[in-house]
């Protein structure tokens, strides 16, 4: 999901939120969990983090801050490693894979304008646009 945002000074910034499910290999307990959210929280650009299940994370996050990559660092250093194998490897190296291409396209992009309003420079409409 895409949206910018207008800001008080006239610019915008442009946020591309993720949600993610990360499938750990082997199931948690609460205090686990809670291990895994206190750390996933103070990642730069983490939204939101859902640890109800006993061995899936749902990550909301800004791939201009972060990206699933570095998630799943940051769960192998604390020993909670995603499953990395078989199809679950080839979904996350997709992902991995069209995040880069997706970030990079961003940064190329980020002086060509508002896309949704075909304004040049800094969109100067009081609004927000949100493209799905």
């Amino acid at each position: 999901m895409y949206y910018f945002q207008l800001l008080h000074g006239g610019g915008v910034i442009m946020r591309i939120i993720k949600k993610r499910n990360l499938k750990l290999e082997r199931q948690t307990n609460k205090i686990q969990r809670e291990a895994i959210k206190d750390r996933l929280k103070y990642v730069i650009g983490v939204e939101n983090i859902d640890v109800s299940d006993l061995d899936i994370i749902t990550v909301s996050y800004d791939l201009l801050e972060t990206n699933l990559k570095s998630l799943i660092e940051i769960l192998r250093e604390i020993s909670y490693p995603v499953k990395e194998r078989g199809f679950e490897k080839l979904r996350l190296n997709f992902i991995h894979y069209t995040e880069k291409n997706e970030h990079d396209n961003a940064m190329a992009s980020e002086s060509a304008g508002c896309s949704t309003c075909s304004s040049l420079g800094s969109c100067n409409l009081d609004h927000r646009h949100e493209v799905k």
